[in-house]
């Protein structure tokens, strides 16, 4: 058995949450104590790198709090510090220390000394958050830069506020989002509207470099001639020597600015620019927050690509130090179960082998923001070049999605990916193949979007589930539906017997399920008391078997509340169902939702986890809210 990771002291012991009427037997149910292997940290996004030269270590500024990687080990070994959310950070230049901004928990700024788990000393203690900061070259003084106010401490002997100079408050504009230091440490350079020239001895402005648009972020060439700021809509170079503005680049949000090459080149989240004639020399594949740190003997960069912590050396060897987790989650094992594929943070897709986790490949999915399907989590949907495309995270396929359904809501795909469903706001279906960029059919459900969409296991039937209320006056009588899927034939449409039975005005068909005999589907869901009633509002959360294609109403049981996840393994043996932050799961050769007690517990996984199965369910991979990655092995 593998060592507890260092993050395992965050689980909380999960509550005991009742599932069902009646309790059947006594079993008492079984946890899974810990994940077998764990493959991200899952601490948040990245918020800024910092470089400590003595002994060389990258302190990683996060939103959930600091770590610190110690650089002389191989691999780079983290020590977690939660610090709370930690917005800006920087590291004093022949020293140890660390500034770091917070936006919550620690002080708005603070000085941290080893082993930096308390502010040796608060700057700003009052909630007014820092936009940027920077030490000078010298150590000296600290500046930093908020709303309202610029300022510059003095940190010898002492730190000692030295000067605040106040901000003009602009109507349609925002000061106060960068601020750099000449390389002489003579002047600070604060955003002001314009960027104001600020004396590092008196405060007082010594001159202003004209903008086009609203700065967010500035950098100083290390010969102290060019200055650069970026904005919106692109990136303007002056010459510090006059004041003018030679160039001004086109690049539509450039982010974080470095100069390279002794000022001689600018480099940009996405472009590399030839500072002297404006030239473009070069473009990324990737958004890259550029040269973060670097180590003083010049052996070594560090940067942040996406979500990610590279090093490179001078030998032109790169390295991977950290990625902090999955983006939002959606995740699935590939048909053997030997990999699995998730949605990194910086816009591709990871696939690791199971269990070890090593990262087997990686795949750029371009421009355009991606996002997990609902309810299949195992598809990713997103825009290239103005037409719609859905990922496949199992088979690692991508195709467009044909012209027709307008309002694209959910999103199923069959167990053996030989069809697909997309369910749209309008609470029309439509089926077609994969291979094919064609519906099959189409079909009008109810007025409402559908909300829940998923394939029997051989792929013969396709349920979806709506609202009998929307948006709109229509009412659905029937927002549970199961068509054949091969030829579009409407087999069920029920209320689930929560309308008629307790006269209620309100039915949500929120999850849905199917039994791997292909003859039965779980559906969860909710049946409200209309607000016009003179009784109570009263929400009832309930779960109910249907047989197909009969539509023969089966078993009824309560909920406890929300019905969150509904997974099924592919190998028909375990059904997962979470109520909130409760995550339960049955054996389904013995036991059946609303039997009795449920076969086990998954503790401390919250409301937001998206889980999924092997194809032989045997594990159970998990992404938390946190973008935590991690793989539980199942009971025998």
């Amino acid at each position: 058995m593998r060592e507890k990771p260092w993050w395992f002291g965050y689980f909380w012991i999960g509550i005991t949450l009742a599932m069902g009427a009646c309790v059947k037997g006594e079993m008492t149910p079984r946890t899974l104590p810990e994940p077998v292997q764990v493959w991200t940290r899952g601490m948040g996004s990245l918020a800024g790198l910092a470089l400590l030269e003595e002994p060389p270590a990258l302190a990683v500024g996060l939103t959930t709090g600091l770590l610190l990687m110690d650089l002389t080990s191989e691999p780079p070994q983290g020590k977690w510090i939660s610090r709370g959310w930690i917005a800006h950070l920087a590291a004093r230049p022949h020293a140890v220390t660390l500034a770091i901004a917070c936006l919550r928990v620690c002080p708005s700024l603070a000085l941290y000394d080893p082993p930096y788990e308390q502010p040796q000393h608060v700057l700003l203690r009052e909630p007014e958050p820092v936009n940027d900061l920077a030490f000078s070259p010298d150590g000296r003084f600290l500046a930093a830069v908020t709303d309202v106010h610029g300022f510059l401490w003095r940190l010898e002997p002492t730190p000692t506020l030295h000067w605040a100079f106040p901000l003009p408050d602009f109507e349609d504009a925002r000061a106060g989002e960068a601020i750099a230091f000449t390389p002489d440490g003579q002047e600070v350079l604060v955003d002001a509207g314009d960027v104001l020239r600020l004396s590092v001895e008196t405060g007082q402005p010594m001159g202003a470099l004209n903008t086009t648009g609203d700065v967010k972020a500035l950098a100083v060439s290390p010969d102290g001639r060019w200055a650069a700021g970026s904005d919106a809509e692109g990136i303007t170079i002056w010459d510090l020597r006059t004041g003018e503005v030679v160039q001004r680049l086109a690049e539509r949000n450039p982010g974080a600015l470095a100069f390279a090459d002794g000022g001689r080149v600018l480099r940009s989240q996405r472009g590399v620019w030839e500072v002297a004639t404006g030239r473009r020399l070069g473009d990324r594949q990737e958004p890259l927050t550029v040269w973060q740190a670097a180590r003083p003997e010049g052996t070594a960069r560090l940067w942040q690509e996406g979500e990610t912590v590279w090093m490179e050396t001078a030998t032109g060897d790169r390295r991977q130090l950290l990625e902090t987790g999955a983006a939002a989650p959606g995740l699935a094992f590939s048909a053997t179960g030997e990999t699995l594929a998730y949605l990194g943070r910086d816009g591709t897709i990871r696939v690791l082998e199971v269990p070890g986790g090593q990262e087997q490949t990686r795949i750029p999915l371009g421009e355009g923001q991606w996002q997990p399907a609902w309810p299949d989590r195992e598809l990713l949907r997103g825009e290239q070049a103005g037409e719609q495309w859905v990922w496949d995270l199992r088979t690692l396929r991508s195709w467009k999605v044909p012209p027709g359904p307008r309002g694209v809501y959910s999103l199923a795909v069959a167990p053996d990916r030989s069809r697909w469903a997309v369910g749209t706001e309008d609470g029309t279906i439509w089926v077609g193949e994969v291979d094919r960029e064609r519906w099959q059919w189409w079909a009008q459900g109810g007025p409402n979007p559908i909300q829940a969409l998923t394939f029997s296991p051989d792929g013969r039937w396709v349920a979806a589930g709506s609202s009998q209320h929307g948006p709109g006056p229509a009412m659905d009588e029937t927002p549970l539906r199961i068509w054949e899927t091969a030829s579009g034939r409407l087999v069920c449409a029920t209320d689930l017997g929560w309308g008629a039975q307790d006269r209620l005005g309100q039915v949500d068909v929120m999850r849905l399920a199917f039994h791997p005999d292909n003859q039965r589907l779980l559906a969860l869901g909710v049946a409200t008391k209309p607000e016009n009633t003179p009784e109570l509002m009263k929400t009832r959360w309930r779960g109910r078997w249907v047989e197909v294609p009969g539509c023969m109403l089966r078993e009824e049981f309560p909920l406890t509340g929300w019905p969150g996840a509904l997974i099924p393994s592919p190998d028909g043996r375990w059904l997962v169902i979470q109520i909130g932050e409760e995550w339960m799961w049955w054996d389904l050769r013995r036991d059946l939702p609303g039997d009795g007690k449920p076969g086990g517990r998954l503790n401390g996984w919250g409301a937001n986890a998206v889980a999924t199965f092997s194809p032989d369910g045997r594990w159970l991979a998990v992404v938390l809210e946190d973008g935590r990655v991690s793989l539980w092995q199942m009971p025998p």
